[in-house]
């Protein structure tokens, strides 16, 4: 174990980040780019946290 993650939860995640990678390149390819204010925003929201509109 490295770091108390085991290799099956390491093996795991990195499978679940290849499929994340690819559900963003599939999100870019038909909607565009990933803008990352949006980005910023949506992840304050999630966090509880205020938006701030510049």
């Amino acid at each position: 174990m490295h770091d108390g993650i085991s290799p099956a939860d390491s093996a795991q995640r990195q499978q679940e980040r290849a499929r994340l990678r690819e559900l963003v390149e599939r999100a870019e390819a038909e909607h565009g780019p990933i803008d990352p204010d949006a980005v910023a925003a949506k992840r304050a929201v999630l966090r509880g946290g205020a938006l701030t509109h510049h």
